[in-house]
């Protein structure tokens, strides 16, 4: 299920959304002491990221994290962790609790437990922001991905799956399915004429293994999609 709110451009797009949001967040802290904020990579995102860095909400008690990651180090510019620390994590938002998905120095096996013990202790996340790719991936979750079945399943008990995928070019981290369906508020952002194209076209593909945006627009809870030029 998903609904479409289209923008007069990306400025405007940025500012509601972001008021969306830090909406969101205000009524989650009503509720619980930790909320949880996931957040697509990228550089679509960036103006995001400084929108939200200035409202007002008590960022102390906000968990943040990517949705994918790419194996290289937090100061790396390609780093989605370190986009949204330099980003996110200034102004208000400076007290903002941020889970690196970045490597570590931990043995891999250890370093993927303990990360993904980290996302199944604040599960389900309360808002999440995705992106979507021209080839109709969400996160790092690629039509092409060797672990595609596995990260499209929501029987699986993984929640960060490694993705090795031809088209994204070197090996990534990635939220799995079984997360982003379970998100209490979602939100896919999408700027430009190639990317509505892309999405319409996904929208009229039989299967998520073929486009994977679609296990979160045809999923029993709501996507909401932003759209400007």
């Amino acid at each position: 299920m998903f609904v479409v709110n289209e923008y007069q451009d990306k400025i405007s797009l940025i500012s509601e959304l972001a008021k969306i949001i830090a909406k969101k967040l205000k009524v989650a802290l009503d509720k619980k002491e930790i909320v949880s904020l996931a957040l697509a990579g990228g550089t679509t995102p960036l103006p995001l990221f400084k929108a939200l860095s200035f409202c007002d909400i008590q960022w102390n008690r906000v968990v943040i994290f990517p949705t994918d990651e790419r194996l290289v180090a937090e100061t790396d510019a390609r780093s989605n962790t370190g986009m949204i620390r330099s980003g996110l994590l200034r102004n208000l938002a400076a007290g903002g609790k941020l889970i690196s998905f970045a490597p570590t120095n931990e043995k891999r096996k250890t370093f993927l437990r303990n990360l993904s013990e980290q996302i199944k202790n604040i599960m389900p996340i309360d808002v999440c922001v995705l992106g979507m790719g021209e080839d109709f991936h969400i996160a790092s979750i690629f039509p092409d991905a060797d672990r595609l079945e596995e990260a499209l399943s929501v029987e699986t008990n993984e929640v960060v799956l490694p993705m090795n995928s031809p088209s994204a070019g070197e090996e990534r981290l990635t939220l799995t399915s079984l997360v982003l369906k379970s998100v209490l508020s979602r939100h896919l952002l999408i700027v430009g004429e190639q990317k509505r194209r892309a999405l319409e076209v996904a929208l009229n593909m039989p299967t998520e293994n073929e486009a994977p945006v679609r296990s979160i627009l045809f999923d029993k809870s709501k996507t909401n999609i932003h759209y400007a030029r």
